[in-house]
């Protein structure tokens, strides 16, 4: 089988076993198996199966066009994808990490409410609804709001530069217009272009297998909420024909070092 058709192959075939995960799955944050005595909270289930839910979602949109056909229109959807991945992996593992996010969710959203305010044709559209965290202890709140800082502390070599390609992929930029511009001529004096309505595919398969991974470490951490584990044997069968680890894990020792250095700041104020 060839790197395209088994892509494919997987693809289906995860969307496929998601779809039976949701239909039959019992999600609880009360901690089994391996994970005995570490129980997760309720906003730690809520926000990791909610991230994951849509890793999956946003790659069925994206399914008609893989694993041969992204183009730069798609590579929005496939940071969306990357980015939900790796938090729903850092807020699984960081006890705090599921209360850093609410914090920055209230903070993104009064500076949204002010912004809103500033506008005079919506001065009566309402208000945008938020929940006050200013008050509550996150030492992962920097983490939560500088993606760079919580990639940091995910276990993935490069977790971040793939971040900023695709950003620099997905927002105005001329590698995005490169990619509907083709330079036919130039004689220092006068350039000719050819304008390009469809882009071309890019990339080869590289931003497909990188879906592909992405389905298989979020949807392996959504199966530890699950307490018949229902996923686990098929998760660590794909993984292994994409020649991955089925299991994306965080950077425990760049998490240790930054606790050890916030206690000391703690103590330093004291």
């Amino acid at each position: 089988m060839d790197e395209y058709a088994q892509l494919a192959k997987a693809f289906d075939e995860l969307l496929a076993g998601w779809d039976e995960f949701v239909e039959t799955s019992h999600i609880s944050w009360r901690a089994s198996g391996a994970r005995k005595g570490r129980d997760r909270s309720p906003a730690q289930t809520a926000i990791v199966v909610g991230l994951v839910t849509h890793v999956h979602e946003t790659a069925r949109l994206l399914r008609p066009a893989m694993p041969a056909g992204l183009t730069i229109v798609h590579m929005p959807l496939v940071r969306s994808i990357y980015e939900s991945t790796l938090t729903a992996v850092w807020a699984d593992e960081v006890a705090d990490g599921a209360e850093a996010i609410m914090k920055e969710d209230g903070r993104q959203r009064r500076a949204l409410q002010r912004a809103w305010e500033g506008i005079e044709s919506f001065k009566d559209g309402g208000t945008i609804p938020y929940t006050e965290w200013a008050d509550v202890e996150t030492p992962s709140a920097t983490q939560a709001r500088n993606f760079e800082q919580l990639a940091g502390e995910v276990a993935l070599d490069g977790a971040y530069a793939y971040f900023r390609v695709l950003s620099n992929l997905s927002h105005v930029s001329i590698m995005t217009v490169d990619e509907y511009v083709e330079e036919i001529d130039s004689n220092h004096s006068e350039a000719s272009f050819r304008f390009i309505a469809r882009p071309e595919p890019m990339g080869g398969t590289a931003w497909s297998s990188l879906v592909a991974y992405c389905l298989v470490w979020s949807g392996m951490v959504a199966n530890y909420y699950d307490e018949t584990r229902s996923r686990r044997n098929e998760l660590r069968h794909i993984a292994r024909e994409l020649g991955i680890n089925a299991e994306l894990p965080v950077n425990a020792r760049a998490i240790a070092k930054r606790r050890r250095a916030d206690a000391q700041k703690t103590l330093a104020k004291r």
